[in-house]
């Protein structure tokens, strides 16, 4: 048990390097390799106008990203930008004609229909909405007639005449 106790104590020091590092050695002592005065230079001038060149490259990508990913930001412009507006140009074309409009609100009509049935058919507990006074169902499953056929009725005229006195 004390094996684990260890084990979980590195792998959060592992997981973890921001934790300070806490121990009761009062003489232990550690040594930076890579801030030691003797050390060698991190990276050689090359390296160093590589890193910038690249960050510099990096800029502009990031600031793509940033836009894709947070698009209720406000756009920003420069004030010499100039545009052309499609639809408000002369040559756009007239609007659309009746016959267009009409066909156009009816596949609208349909979309709309058969999104209501994909929404039905997804959603079976929501409750039926008619307005035919005259609609009715019949449970099949808990009419007396439908229960006995799951047990083995065959609709015999023995089961017809129970169903009948079970509706009086």
């Amino acid at each position: 048990m004390e094996d684990m106790k260890q084990l979980k104590k590195l792998a959060v020091d592992y997981l973890h390097p921001e934790n300070p590092v806490v121990t009761s050695d009062s003489c232990a002592t550690g040594r930076n390799y890579f801030t030691r005065s003797s050390a060698e230079e991190y990276e050689d001038e090359d390296d160093a106008d590589d890193r910038d060149d690249i960050m510099e490259d990096m800029a502009p990508l990031k600031k793509f990203a940033m836009d894709y990913l947070h698009p209720e930001r406000n756009v920003e412009i420069d004030s010499l930008a100039s545009c052309r507006n499609f639809f408000d140009r002369p040559s756009v074309p007239t609007q659309e004609l009746s016959d267009e409009a009409k066909e156009r609100a009816q596949i609208l009509a349909d979309a709309q229909a058969l999104k209501k049935l994909a929404t039905d058919y997804l959603h079976p507990e929501k409750p039926v909405v008619t307005s035919d006074a005259f609609a009715m169902g019949r449970n099949y499953f808990s009419s007396f007639c439908g229960t006995r056929r799951l047990r083995g009725c065959r609709g015999e005229s023995s089961c017809i005449g129970r169903h009948e006195a079970f509706q009086n």
